[in-house]
């Protein structure tokens, strides 16, 4: 398995998404805003995206398994589905590294809790905003391939058992941007994600499949 390290990846943070996580509804106060762009600016200064990929030959999907190369398998419920002619399994690995929630620790101990809640909805769009980028860099190499892919996925989603976080991290070697699990499967630092994308030429499950569905990326070409 021959794991790659993406660098320089771009931080857009939806500012809308962040305030749909803070459950702030359609109009938030001049306060809220206030907070939002504060934490906004101080989350710039605190991420550190990284990220790890690697690709398997997938050699047989059935039912809710796949094995891939190398005797391997994820027992991947609904998504095994989704995987259907897939040639190869794309699994990365994403952080924004530790420095923001221990801000929002801080903050926390300092009782000021709109400021600890705000940058730590920040973070979670910051992150996703990473796995956005490499979404689009795994999308942009099938391209090149002639192949289409399906949308992301990660364990933990639907019936995709939370105990396959280990290969994943261990298939990327997700050690060299400092990830790693606790005891019940979650990733440390907490803003970190994990995905796998499907890449073949008829990925059967493509037509019910949402790729765009959680890309933020504006004029994106593969937009639907």
């Amino acid at each position: 398995m021959d794991a790659k390290m993406l660098e320089g990846l771009k931080v857009r943070v939806n500012k809308d998404y962040v305030l749909k996580l803070q459950r702030c509804g359609p109009k938030p106060g001049d306060s809220i805003k206030e907070i939002l762009a504060c934490e906004v600016e101080e989350a710039y200064c605190l991420v550190q995206p990284r990220a790890v990929w690697a690709e398997l030959i997938v050699k047989e999907i059935t039912g809710v398994v796949v094995k891939l190369e190398g005797g391997f398998m994820l027992h991947a419920g609904d998504m095994a589905k989704e995987w259907g002619g897939s040639r190869l399994l794309a699994m990365a690995v994403v952080t924004i590294g530790s420095a923001l929630e221990e801000r929002v620790d801080e903050l926390f101990a300092q009782r000021d809790f709109a400021r600890a809640m705000m940058l730590d909805s920040v973070g979670s769009a910051a992150v996703e905003s990473a796995a956005d980028d490499v979404n689009y860099a795994i999308c942009q190499r099938a391209e090149t391939l002639g192949l289409k892919t399906s949308s992301r996925n990660s364990p933990g989603y639907g019936k995709w058992n939370l105990t396959d976080q280990r290969f994943l991290l261990g298939a990327t070697h997700a050690y060299r941007i400092g990830v790693r699990l606790n005891q019940h499967y979650m990733m440390i630092p907490r803003k970190s994600v994990s995905f796998a994308i499907g890449i073949g030429s008829i990925m059967v499950g493509v037509e019910n499949a949402t790729p765009c569905r959680r890309c933020g990326r504006e004029g994106c070409e593969y937009r639907r």
